[in-house]
């Protein structure tokens, strides 16, 4: 190959690069919560009974069954999953916040790649009903 094609195709590949990494700075920002969704999510005792058994069979096995972030797989990954009994961490987090982590994954909102998007998988009506458990794992924090 002569240096003028290889010259060329550095140029071409850099930009690539440029280009794909902007999409991914820009998918990291990315609001992944409907506008509709409010700082707060009304708990009813249906919706906790469903959400204690959606994270029980899709959360707990990384952050735990009491939400400290000590699950049976939490061993396994380079970063501890969230502690949701940290009343001040949790405190600083509105439910649209958990919305965006639950629904698009750590790596859509500047965290941790190994939490995985669930709103492939989810309904946002179970969305909002790990929400709504998850808050009771606030209260019993210190």
């Amino acid at each position: 190959m002569s240096s003028k094609i290889k010259i060329i195709f550095v140029l071409c590949m850099s930009f690539i690069w440029l280009v794909l990494m902007g999409e991914i700075s820009t998918a990291k920002k990315m609001d992944t919560a409907p506008n509709n969704i409010p700082g707060t999510i009304k708990a009813t005792s249906e919706r906790l009974l469903r959400g204690k058994a959606i994270y029980s069979y899709y959360c707990s096995p990384c952050h735990g069954p009491e939400g400290t972030g000590l699950g049976p797989n939490a061993g396994n990954l380079a970063t501890r999953p969230r502690n949701f009994t940290d009343k001040l961490y949790m405190d600083t987090k509105s439910d649209r916040d958990l919305f965006q982590v639950i629904k698009g994954g750590g790596s859509m909102v500047g965290l941790s790649f190994l939490m995985p998007p669930w709103g492939g998988t989810l309904l946002e009506q179970e969305l909002f009903d790990i929400i709504v458990y998850l808050r009771t794992f606030e209260a019993a924090g210190k």
